[in-house]
């Protein structure tokens, strides 16, 4: 006996948020692939209508009945409501899960997860009847709805990621994921410190942001814009940048596996600029002065920190 409790003492002890990590991969274990998800009840947001395939989180697949109906602030870690895809090295991967609680309005939110406080969750609002945006959007919670002049649904959707499959320079619970368009396209992807200098932090996002436009990753209202797009020329130009992106990427690949760091950030430097020129496209391309608007924050959300 005493020799057994000497092992106990000696053995490591996991920390509380490996311990939510390795139950969140545990209920992940049957959902490998999109097959797997298909066959277990989980959709992708596209099919269900909703703007999806963000540079910074990938592709959510839903578990509907888990989304309609209402929850408890207590959320098992044996039942996520997403199962999250994205490319790495240009295939479709699992790369984490997300949970949610769906609770009416003014219903104070979860706190942390699995017993761990350091999960934070952010929040997701249906809102209609937007001015200049459409009958329906997803609002960051009902103070951002109120703000853009729509009208609340009867709940809100909390919801925290877990980054079960991939690093992420963030942390394991952040919201967004930098690091996913350098995986996606065999780069290696940004550390921590990348994020911590503001001005490194911008060009590590942006530099970003441009890979995700060459697999079809984008922002949601700047998805939106180009769908409604008319103009053939402005969607004439958004391609061209586009292809000159892509056509870079094997000589940026070439640069990171050398460590030629001064040909690295000169390329990274002009697949920012193409990328910077298509935002002006999409700006020239939006439809209402409230989408230009919405336009303008989320790019500068998407350069400065995580979206919520």
């Amino acid at each position: 006996m005493l020799i057994l409790l000497l092992a106990l003492q000696a053995a490591p002890q996991q920390s509380v948020a490996e311990t939510v990590v390795a139950s969140a991969r545990r209920a992940m274990a049957p959902l490998a692939d999109t097959s797997a998800a298909r066959t277990h009840g989980f959709v992708p947001l596209f099919e269900v209508r909703l703007l999806d395939r963000t540079p910074f989180q990938g592709e959510h697949w839903i578990h509907q009945p888990r989304l309609a109906a209402d929850t408890t602030t207590t959320i098992g870690l044996d039942e996520p409501a997403f199962v999250m895809f994205g490319l790495i090295n240009g295939r479709t991967e699992r790369v984490g899960t997300a949970y949610i609680a769906r609770l009416r309005q003014g219903t104070p939110g979860p706190v942390g997860l699995g017993g761990d406080n350091e999960a934070e969750w952010h929040t997701h609002q249906f809102c209609r009847s937007v001015p200049g945006m459409g009958a329906l959007i997803l609002a960051d919670g009902a103070e951002d709805c109120i703000a853009l002049g729509g009208t609340t649904s009867p709940r809100q959707i909390f919801m925290v990621h877990v980054w079960t499959d991939v690093p992420n320079p963030e942390g394991m619970y952040a919201h967004d994921n930098p690091a996913l368009p350098y995986l996606a396209v065999g780069l290696k992807p940004p550390e921590p410190h990348d994020l911590h200098d503001p001005s490194r932090a911008r060009t590590t996002r942006a530099l970003a942001m441009a890979l995700a436009e060459t697999y079809n990753a984008r922002m949601p209202v700047a998805r939106g814009i180009e769908l409604a797009n008319s103009d053939s020329a402005l969607a004439d130009s958004l391609r061209v940048h586009r292809a000159a992106i892509a056509r870079q990427i094997p000589a940026l690949q070439s640069a990171d596996k050398s460590g030629d760091r001064k040909a690295y950030e000169a390329i990274a430097q002009r697949m920012i600029g193409d990328w910077e020129a298509m935002v002006q496209f999409y700006e020239r391309m939006a439809p209402t002065p409230e989408r230009l608007a919405r336009l303008k924050r989320e790019t500068q959300m998407a350069l400065t920190h995580s979206h919520h």
